[in-house]
């Protein structure tokens, strides 16, 4: 859930800046696979993608610039289909026995946080309703540390040597230099722009969306005569929740855009659950009309 109030709405907009970290120089991906929706699945597209030694947040980071996030599991059949994917050889460190990383994560901030198994969330901010460790004969998660601090993300393990394997594992994934890391992730394209039902990356790949520029977004979502684009994929120096950034980047819309007519800068703010209001410093009171804070659910994302 986001939280919204017109001071946090202020900061944001004096806030913008124009250069995200870099990431790691991507190596080689395998083909993708979608989940179709003729066989039980979502429509979704999902890719291994092999970088070299790779933290969580340079996965992540990695994710939202192709317009895509890290994959989310939601049950045992989605879980099948992404260890599919990720049972190649090439996407696998063998001498810790890391497989690529998913999207998941443990936030420490969490109401339900403890260790090992609270706290869980997907980075789309879909509900954590299902957990292969969950399943019997499971030794993780085990929150290790094993000299590199405290294992909050997540990925796949194997069990036998040099051999990939679909086991949900917590790891520490900080990147310092003395905790190896996975060496690739995996990519979930989710995003439907033009509302048609259809994923935007299948469109693209079939060529029946055309994407000019190559960036995963068809043309058609990216024509917008009444504004002009100024950042497509929202910045992680000023969006800092992940949750919200991938929610925004889930709409394959322009995260920054000046509108042509009034010269204004306007944001986007996804569709999902908000709570909305005013809550008081010591600098700012609140006025009567924005009290009490409550719920509001955004059935579309609007500027």
């Amino acid at each position: 859930m986001f939280q919204f109030n017109r001071l946090v709405g202020v900061a944001v907009l004096f806030a913008i800046a124009f250069a995200a970290a870099p990431v790691t120089a991507l190596a080689q991906t395998s083909a993708p696979v979608e989940w179709k929706v003729s066989d039980g699945g979502n429509g979704h597209w999902y890719k291994l993608i092999v970088s070299g030694p790779i933290s969580w947040n340079q996965a992540n980071l990695e994710c939202e610039s192709l317009r895509g996030h890290l994959a989310t599991i939601n049950g045992p059949q989605e879980d099948d289909v992404v260890a599919n994917v990720a049972l190649q050889s090439e996407g696998w460190n063998f001498q810790r026995g890391y497989g690529p990383w998913l999207g998941g994560y443990q936030d420490t901030s969490a109401n339900d946080y403890t260790e090992p198994k609270g706290g869980w969330k997907w980075v789309t901010g879909e509900p954590w309703q299902w957990a292969a460790w969950e399943l019997p004969g499971y030794s993780e998660p085990n929150n290790c540390n094993c000299n590199c601090g405290p294992e909050n993300f997540l990925h796949y393990k194997n069990a036998t040597p040099y051999i990939p394997d679909r086991i949900w594992n917590d790891l520490n994934g900080s990147g310092l230099t003395n905790c190896p890391q996975p060496v690739s992730f995996i990519i979930e394209w989710s995003a439907d722009c033009n509302g048609d039902g259809i994923v935007d990356y299948g469109q693209i790949l079939s060529g029946a969306l055309a994407d000019a520029n190559g960036n995963n977004v068809p043309d058609c979502c990216e024509s917008q005569t009444w504004a002009t684009v100024l950042e497509y994929v929202p910045n992680p120096a000023v969006v800092t929740d992940a949750n919200l950034r991938a929610a925004i980047v889930a709409t394959n819309l322009p995260w920054r855009v000046l509108d042509n007519g009034t010269n204004i800068e306007m944001l986007l703010i996804p569709g999902g659950i908000f709570t909305m209001g005013c809550s008081a410093s010591s600098n700012y009171s609140c006025d009567s009309n924005e009290n009490p804070t409550h719920q509001v659910t955004l059935s579309k994302a609007f500027y």
